[in-house]
């Protein structure tokens, strides 16, 4: 049997008021607060929560993106910009939609298995969100959000290990970091531009060796 979990007023409160526009009986309140109490839709609930939360999240922060990069650099007709907007600004929301509901099967799935709560099952689901979801090497969305997170998870993992470690950083490290970052992307931009993703290699470009005077 899985484990009855007590859940906050504050969180009854937060997914009773997203059906605030639905008329309830006084009966079919106290229904619906005895459901969410008992715990026992807890992996529904936080699945139903999570896909919008990602849906609303992914789109909000691609289409602004996408719009500022299409207006900035592409070539494209201006008529075919909204389709390429609205195209990748779907499947941003809908890989983060979809990537909260695998997170909340795994994570329900693993604690009734289990009887609680592991750090390995998030090690699991976030390994399945980004073999299923994130996995393609030809999409664009795909491969933005794994340089978005690699380059974040290696500065946090360097962080915890020095911590650990006791390791103090040399004292321009830092600098040093930054310097090989920028040799290594403007040889790249000189020497094997086409390897570089594309609005990188765009705005490399424009900066460092497009001399015209518009």
């Amino acid at each position: 049997m899985a484990p009855t979990i007590s859940i906050p007023d504050s969180r009854m409160g937060d997914i009773l008021n997203g059906a605030k526009k639905v008329s309830f009986t006084p009966t079919q309140r106290k229904l619906i607060e005895h459901m969410i109490r008992s715990g026992n839709f807890d992996v529904l609930l936080n699945t139903l929560k999570g896909f919008r939360n990602g849906v609303i999240y992914g789109a909000r922060v691609r289409f602004p993106h996408a719009l500022v990069l299409n207006l900035v650099w592409s070539k494209a007709p201006y008529h075919a910009m909204p389709g390429k907007i609205l195209q990748v600004t779907k499947t941003h929301a809908l890989g983060l939609g979809y990537s909260a509901v695998l997170f909340a099967v795994v994570r329900g799935a693993l604690q009734a298995l289990t009887g609680r709560i592991s750090l390995w099952h998030n090690t699991l689901a976030g390994f399945l969100i980004g073999f299923f979801f994130w996995g393609d090497p030809e999409n664009g969305v795909h491969l933005q959000m794994i340089m978005y997170k690699m380059a974040r998870v290696l500065f946090v993992l360097y962080r915890v290990l020095a911590a650990r470690l006791k390791l103090t950083a040399p004292r321009y490290g830092y600098a040093l970091f930054a310097g090989a970052v920028w040799a290594t992307s403007l040889t790249l931009m000189e020497g094997s531009p086409n390897s570089l993703q594309s609005t990188m290699q765009s705005s490399l470009e424009y900066i460092f060796l497009d001399k015209k005077m518009k």
